[in-house]
């Protein structure tokens, strides 16, 4: 009877979980729950901002899940959410597109380009425009059926084998050339 947003990663400051309970915070009394799969040393005060906010029904932390169990947690969500500033390839936002699931991300790092066609993205650090992002897709059904049906494509131009070929032909291009 909810839309289950769900983050996948460290509970570490870089990563900014903070904002996304701010967001849910935004959007309390609405029919929507942030799943928290992960741990670390910002667990505690989390735990503690998620109490003080009043929003024990609407935030879960699941803790740590095993590799093997993601693809439930995945399967699960309606979309898969992160408010971080720091990251490298971001590979929990192609986990949730390979599981067919739009992504909301902050328009910062290597994130846009990876969530390309299959997300929404937001002003980093703009609270207001990520719950915007959410309310979009659980407001409008087309929205997220598009980006849904995206996801699962997106994720394929990750796969590791496409790439290890185009990787190949590369070298043995650079090779001939010699």
């Amino acid at each position: 009877d909810r839309f289950v947003l769900l983050y996948v990663g460290r509970l570490a400051a870089a990563k900014r979980v903070e904002r996304l309970i701010a967001a849910m915070t935004m959007m309390k009394g609405e029919p929507v729950m942030l799943v928290l799969v992960g741990g670390g040393p910002e667990e505690g005060r989390l735990k503690a901002m998620v109490a003080g906010a009043g929003l024990g029904d609407a935030v879960r932390f699941a803790g740590r899940v095993p590799d093997e169990e993601l693809p439930d947690c995945y399967a699960a969500c309606d979309a898969w959410v992160t408010a971080s500033d720091h990251e490298g390839f971001c590979v929990p936002v192609v986990e949730a597109m390979a599981c067919g699931k739009p992504v909301i991300v902050p328009d910062v790092t290597a994130m846009p380009e990876t969530a390309g066609d299959a997300g929404l993205t937001y002003a980093s650090g703009d609270i207001a425009g990520l719950a915007g992002q959410v309310r979009a897709l659980m407001g409008d059904a087309k929205i997220y059926d598009a980006l849904a049906e995206r996801a699962t494509r997106r994720a394929r131009a990750f796969d590791i084998n496409a790439g290890m070929e185009k990787y190949i032909d590369l070298i043995l291009s650079v090779t001939e050339l010699k």
